[in-house]
């Protein structure tokens, strides 16, 4: 994933952003306190048609996506663990087999050509065993679910097609220290596989111990970048407050 020059703007909001890149085998961390840009910079990545106005060079996996509709990104080999999993990332009143393929009907019918009701049951057990979801039925209503059950049956749907690109915005809020571990090995063996990694965090002990590299946006721009063997939570959070 690459922007360079890259200006986009929102009714009430602008980013400008000189150059942001995430490379293969990498976890890019998107830190800054909430109302920077991080909300805007992933709208744009994933629904880059809000935007009254975009200019500059924005690239997701080879493609020129600055006029893509979110379906086109999503056929991309791309995963998203959203900010809201309840608003963007599930419809609570269906059941887990329904959440799981939700947003991935037509990817997974072009895997395997045709996967009926039954074959489509067992993978989803499957994943929610290997996920440990509780409870395992993939008939049980999302809603039933806590909320750290709720975030895991989202990364592995997200996860199950090994993404090359994987967004990943708050992947932790609301959920308990165990689902959180768990959340966050998920990341790390996905980047062991040479996924490339966008992880937007207000949390910035997440950022540190997860990020290769950690870029700061303030006011919609990059403030700061630190590389892992320079990162300090002292600089990092004047950065955040807008001091070089």
């Amino acid at each position: 994933m690459q922007l360079k020059e890259l200006r986009a703007e929102t009714l009430d909001f602008k980013l400008d952003i000189s150059s942001l890149e995430v490379h293969a085998g990498e976890i890019l961390g998107i830190a800054g306190v909430e109302g920077n840009g991080q909300k805007e910079l992933i709208q744009l990545l994933m629904h880059p048609k809000k935007f009254k106005k975009i200019e500059g060079h924005l690239e997701i996996l080879g493609h020129d996506t600055r006029f893509y509709s979110t379906r086109a990104l999503r056929q991309l080999s791309l995963g998203v663990f959203p900010e809201d999993r309840l608003r963007w990332g599930s419809v609570p009143s269906l059941n887990l087999l329904q959440n799981f393929i939700l947003g991935y009907q037509r990817k997974l019918l072009a895997a395997k050509k045709f996967l009926p009701w039954n074959e489509l049951f067992k993978i989803c057990a499957e994943q929610i065993k290997k996920f440990n979801v509780r409870p395992e039925s993939p008939l049980a209503l999302f809603s039933s679910l806590s909320g750290g059950n709720q975030q895991k049956l989202v990364v592995a749907r997200e996860l199950y097609l090994n993404p090359n690109l994987i967004l990943a915005s708050h992947p932790s809020r609301g959920v308990d220290i165990g689902a959180t571990e768990f959340i966050h090995q998920q990341l790390l063996d996905a980047k062991k596989g040479n996924a490339a990694i966008l992880l937007i965090s207000s949390e910035l002990d997440e950022l540190i111990k997860l990020s290769d590299r950690i870029v700061v946006l303030y006011r919609g721009r990059i403030q700061a970048e630190f590389s892992r063997s320079h990162f300090n939570e002292n600089k990092i959070g004047a950065a955040m407050g807008g001091i070089s």
